[in-house]
Formats: C-alpha cells, structure tokens, sequence
C-alpha cells in the first residue's frame, strides 16, 4: 500500500517487505524522545537524546521479533510481528493511538530517515482495518473495493484513508453503502450502526428489536409487584447501626431454634449422568476437571433423587425453570427415555447458544418446547405444550436463584391441574370464573384492571395437587418480598417485617462468603460453558456463590466471629427455605429439604423436594 500523508492527520507507512525499519515516534518539534510504548532506539531509550544524527550502535530487533524497544528492560519485544508489519499487535496500536492523540507526529527508522507514520492498515485488503485490541488482530471481515472498514467498523474513521483503526471516530464513512454516507448507532441497540438513509428499512428487520410479547405473557402473575410502583428504596446492611444489627442477629437466631427445617442428607447417583463424569476423568481422578465434574455431579445426584421419589417416569410434563441451555432438562430426557411418552418445556428469560435442546426433536412420542420469558409474567396454563398436554407437571431447577424460585413455585401453583386445563370454566388459578365475566353479553360490564395491591392467590386443594418439585436452592441474598411465595410465614410466623426480610435475605450471603480454599486442580473452560442460565447463574463451585473473604477477627458491627457469623447466614437461608416448604404443603405436597451434594462440591448444597402427598414416604 502507498505511503499517504494529510496535513494535521497521521498517514499509513505501508512496509515494502516484512523486515520494515525500526517505527520510533518522536514527539513534535525537539522534545522529549521518548512515549509509553514506543520507544527511541537510536538513541539507546534516552529520554533527551534527539534523533538528528542516528548512533552507530544502535540496537537492532531479532529476525521474527516486534521492533518495540523497551527503555525499562533495555531489549526488544519478544511478541512476534504482525504479518507485513514491524511490530507487535500490542505496540503498533500503540503507535497508532499516540498519533491520534496528538502525542507524536513523527516516525524515524534506524537510518535515521523521517518516515510518514498513521495507524497500520490490514496487510490483507480485502478484509477490515479495524485492529481488535481484545484478540490481538484484525477485524476479518471483508469489505468491499476501494473501502477500508467493514460496515461494522465504518464508523470509527474514514473509509477514504487516513483514519484510526479504534481510535478517531467520524459519522461519515464508506461502508458497504453510498460513498460518504453517514452512519448513526441504532436507536434500538447502539452497540451497532446503520446507514441514515437506510434506517426505516433497518428497524424493520434489526435483531434489537423488541419481540412481540407471547400469548403466555400475564404481567407479574406470580408475584405481588404493582407494574405501575416505582422501585422502592434500595436496602443495605450498611443501612443498620451496630445496635440495630445486633438487635436482628439475635432475633433470627430465636426464629430459627423454632422453626429450623429438617435437612436429610441424599447423595444419590444416576448411570445416565455417571457415563458423563467417566468422560470428563480420563486420569480417573475425582475432580480432574473440577468446573465439569462438580456440575455433573451435582446433576447426577439431583436425577437420583428424582428417581427415588417418583418423579421419573412417563406421561409427565418436566419444566426446567432457569434452564439456559438446557442441559438438566436434558439429562431427564435421557433418563425418562428417549421412547417414552412425555413433554419437556424449558423456561429461561434469556437467549443461549448451544441448547440441549436439539438432541429432542427427533423423538416421536415426547413434545419438546421453549418459553424465553420472565418467570415473574409466565402464566403456564397459556402456554401451547401445557395447554393441549393432560400430563402432572414436575418442575426442575439447578441452582434457580433467589427469588427465581419462589416465582417458579407461584407458577407452578397458579396452573391449574392437568384434568382442567384449557376449560374456560377454569382459571389460571384452579378456580371456577364467575358467569357473568364469561358470558358475552354486552350488558355485563368487563373487568377492569385494579390499582389496588394483589392479595396473595388463593391456595390450591390437595385433592387436585399432582407432579412434583426438584430445585437445587442458592443465592437467597436476591430474594425479594414482592415475590417471595409465602410472605405470611414471615409476618404472622416470624414477626418479620418485609424490610427485615430483605436484610435476612443480605444477611444469607454469610454462608457463602469465600472460607473455602481455592481448588488446586485447573477448572478448564467448559464450566463457564456448562448450563449458561439466565434466571439461575450455574458456575464454578468456587467462584459462583463465593464473596469477599470474611476476616479472622471479630467483625465490626455484628460483633461474630467467623464461625458464628457464618451460622446466622445458614440460620437465614433455611427460614427462607422454611417458608418454601409449608407453602408446598399448603398445595398439597410432601415437602423437605435434602442435602443433595456434599460441601466440598458446591457450598450451595441444599435442594427442595416435593411429591403428591400419597407418593413421598
């Protein structure tokens, strides 16, 4: 490429081979030589030599090897070049920022001769100029002829030459559109651009837009939010004088001598997610590959104990709440059988890669589906699977965060049973509709929306309850009142109010807060990868549910030691647990709490379990 030069503007030093000059950028006029990053090799990295007349020993870069010098190791860069050019990826973004802030205007090689520098262009035309600084290399993209940056990257310079490659911006670029068209972010997501004449026809067809709500769509039809309420005050310990702590500490100890739920301890197995682990331990150590095994062991076990109780056999509808990908619901597949007559619906709020679910449609007798939608506005008596489906509904979750399960088991409550639904005589609820709402005459004045608070949903009878419940419980410190499933337990119960029950709920993250030694073993990649969920994280053992460390000493204001400060933290997550627990039973469930993994695996270990009440022994 031509050597170009523009008054005020850097221009590109295009190499004529791939052992190019030494790049050394002197500041204007007859300062100082030297700038972070690039440095002045003539002159052995002095900091006031100038470059008027190059020394004779001036050192030189290695054949293959960045031409950067150094001033504070006093060598070259050992990164290797890019191809066609002196430097680094590092170092020639460097280059080329200093020159876009105007810290450097010049370049001089070994020679001594003043050469035009501007930031590097792509030695490959035909793809984009854009350096990503992130991965070390240029954008690979194609572009078209004559044109420098992909569409993508248009708007950070110039197509026409001359501008920086991540550094200047300039609303008028040549993508693949009209010359000198103008580009503008997208009203709907600025993460990207679009031509401004072209915008109509981009909003019509952009990714960012927001999708049409599904017909399954009840606003919070499981919680007690007002959508019209603005958000109330944040709540913070730091909030709480010592007096005022104290004063908590000692309250929810006392709740919890009285209404400690039972934990009975279940570590069970299962073959289908047994020959998965054999896979990830090819040295036949237990954590060779401690992200992947700690999450299947933990599945296998939750699988085992679904076995046990009932829950896995056919003409059942298995719902994954927080699925992401998808991949316990998956296991359950397997388990059921592929030949087995059931349904499978996986819940999540967000979009994910690499679903599970693709390894399900190729069976006859099962029905497969997918709800991206908030659990707070599921109304599960609406959606097509469950709709057309007669089948008990066993929900399923693996470390469903916080509020997320209480959400899931309003949800859950709120269909009705499989004998009634889709009759319009039932509700969502279970409950008969009044005549007058269903009859169409135009007399009957239609319901209208009420600003008042919702009172909690009436409970469902236990002659109707049917399914089940299996959900590994974590992250009590992000449940909510507005959505916890049985706010009465704590007021009438535990005489909390909803403003102590957010603290109890800040106050649970002591369990988890980091006393655990970091893992010896590397955890890989694929545990980031393992079930990336949108309602309920599922990551590392050690780093998903892990905060700052708690100290030695005695703390501050609650006045614990270690120990004791983690015990209130337990104390908390079970009373919430305990609310969990009789709200089942109110449905009609047996329900409990096991420990399903051990500590050492993941400190989240407890998992809530409900059958109907003439199943669960």
């Amino acid at each position: 490429m031509a050597a170009q030069t523009d008054a005020g503007a850097a221009a590109t030093v295009a190499p004529t081979s791939p052992h190019h000059p030494v790049l050394e950028l002197v500041s204007a006029g007859n300062g100082p030589a030297s700038h972070e990053g690039i440095i002045d090799t003539t002159s052995g990295g002095g900091a006031n030599n100038p470059l008027d007349t190059p020394t004779e020993a001036a050192p030189k870069p290695s054949p293959g090897r960045c031409a950067h010098f150094s001033a504070r190791s006093q060598r070259f860069c050992r990164g290797k070049p890019l191809e066609g050019l002196p430097m680094c990826g590092m170092h020639m973004q460097k280059q080329s920022q200093a020159l876009v802030d105007g810290h450097c205007d010049t370049a001089r090689g070994v020679d001594g001769a003043v050469l035009p520098v501007s930031p590097p262009r792509n030695p490959n035309p035909a793809h984009c100029s854009f350096f990503v600084k992130r991965k070390e290399r240029f954008c690979r993209m194609m572009v078209g002829g004559g044109r420098v940056f992909c569409g993508e990257h248009a708007a950070v310079g110039d197509n026409g030459g001359g501008g920086a490659a991540g550094g200047a911006s300039s609303s008028k670029s040549m993508g693949p559109g009209p010359v000198g068209a103008e580009r503008i972010p997208c009203p709907l997501d600025p993460r990207h651009t679009v031509y401004k004449h072209r915008l109509v026809r981009h909003l019509k067809k952009c990714t960012g837009r927001p999708d049409p709500l599904p017909e399954y769509h009840t606003e919070c039809h499981n919680s007690t939010r007002n959508p019209s309420d603005a958000p109330g005050p944040k709540i913070s310990l730091a909030d709480l004088t010592t007096v005022e702590l104290r004063a908590l500490i000692q309250r929810v100890r006392a709740a919890g001598d009285k209404h400690m739920p039972e934990i009975v301890e279940s570590v069970l197995d299962h073959p289908v997610v047994r020959a998965e682990i054999d896979k990830c331990k090819p040295s036949g150590e237990k954590y060779n590959n401690i992200g992947v095994c700690s999450h299947l062991e933990q599945q296998a076990s939750l699988i085992g104990n679904m076995e046990s109780c009932g829950l896995l056999r056919e003409r059942q509808c298995y719902i994954e709440f927080g699925a992401g990908r998808g991949k316990l619901l998956h296991f359950v597949y397997r388990a059921v059988g592929p030949d087995t007559e059931a349904d499978f619906l996986a819940v999540d709020r967000m979009r994910t890669r690499c679903k599970f679910d693709r390894f399900h449609r190729a069976s006859e007798k099962s029905r497969q589906s997918r709800a991206l939608i908030d659990i707070e506005h599921l109304d599960l008596a609406k959606v097509p699977l469950i709709q057309t489906g007669t089948f008990p509904l066993v929900a399923v979750g693996k470390h469903l965060c916080g509020v997320a399960t209480d959400l899931s088991l309003v949800c859950l409550a709120n269909c009705p049973p499989a004998g009634s639904r889709g009759d319009p005589a039932i509700d969502s609820s279970g409950l008969p509709v009044a005549a007058a709402i269903a009859t169409s005459d135009p007399a009957v004045p239609a319901p209208t929306a009420s600003t008042e608070p919702k009172a909690p949903k009436r409970p469902r009878l236990a002659s109707v309850v049917d399914g089940g419940v299996m959900i590994a419980l974590c992250c009590h410190q992000v449940c909510s009142w507005t959505g916890y499933c049985n706010q009465s337990f704590f007021v009438d119960e535990l005489d909390f109010s909803p403003r102590e029950f957010k603290l109890i709920a800040l106050m649970s993250s002591w369990y988890i807060c980091g006393t655990r030694q970091a893992p010896t073993q590397s955890g890989g990649s694929e545990d980031a990868k393992d079930d990336g969920k949108g309602d309920a994280g599922d990551g590392d053992a050690e780093t998903e549910h892990a905060a700052s460390t708690i100290d030695e000493s005695t703390t501050a204001k609650s006045g614990l030691q270690k120990k004791d400060q983690e015990r209130v933290g337990f104390i908390c997550k079970r009373l919430i647990d305990a609310g969990r627990v009789l709200y089942l039973q109110d449905q009609g469930y047996n329900a409990r709490l096991i420990s399903y993994t051990d500590p050492g695996v993941s400190l989240e270990h407890v998992a809530l379990v409900a059958t109907p009440r003439h199943t669960l022994e």
